[in-house]
C-alpha cells in the first residue's frame, strides 16, 4: 500500500459495503442534523417538528438546507459540506 496515496472506501462489490456506508453516512447525517444544517418545518397535522438533512437512496445523498434568502440558504449549505468533508478527513471517532 503506497502511504502517500491512501485506498478510500470499502471496494466496489464488497459485501460488507452497504452495512459500512450505513453507518458512515448515519453519522454524517446526524453530524449535520446536531450543527442544526437542514430544513426545519413543522407537521401541518400534528405541529410536531421535522427536521431534514437530506435524501438519499445507497450511496447517493443531496443535502436541504432552507435560509432567509437564497444567499444564506447558499452560504449554509457551503459550510454543511465543510463540516461533511471534515468528519471524512479524521481518522476515527474523535469528534467534530
Amino acid at each position: 500500500m503506497d502511504v502517500n496515496h491512501p485506498i478510500h472506501g470499502v471496494c466496489q462489490g464488497n459485501g460488507a459495503g452497504p452495512a459500512i456506508w450505513t453507518v458512515i453516512s448515519t453519522t454524517l447525517l446526524n453530524m449535520l442534523r446536531e450543527a442544526n444544517f437542514g430544513l426545519q418545518i413543522h407537521c401541518s397535522l400534528d405541529q410536531k417538528p421535522i427536521h431534514i438533512v437530506s435524501f438519499g437512496y445507497v450511496d447517493d445523498f443531496d443535502l436541504i438546507q432552507s435560509g432567509q434568502n437564497a444567499t444564506e440558504a447558499v452560504s449554509k449549505l457551503q459550510q454543511a459540506i465543510q463540516l461533511w468533508e471534515r468528519a471524512c478527513l479524521l481518522p476515527g471517532p474523535t469528534g467534530y
